[in-house]
């Protein structure tokens, strides 16, 4: 049996509370997982070309506001999306 299976079966085995604070815990885990590689690759100049069209695309006067709506959010935290 894989790593990654005996992970699954242990969190089938789970109880609600147990899966609840595996989620938060995994959440935040991954999180910092993601930044730490976000940073990484902007350290190593991985966005520039990205960055230097966005500004390019800015200065051209190609760009447009966005106007953002907050929701309300169900569980304690803000959610915001975008429209057009």
């Amino acid at each position: 049996m894989s790593t990654v299976e005996k992970l699954e079966h242990t969190i089938t085995t789970l109880s609600a509370e147990e899966l609840s604070a595996f989620r938060r815990w995994f959440a935040e885990y991954d999180a910092a997982n993601w930044d730490t590689q976000i940073e990484a690759d902007a350290a190593d100049g991985k966005f520039d070309q990205l960055a230097a069209q966005a500004l390019a695309e800015y200065n051209a006067g190609k760009a447009r506001k966005l106007r953002i709506i907050i929701l309300p959010a169900t569980s304690g935290d803000v959610s915001t999306h975008s429209n057009r």
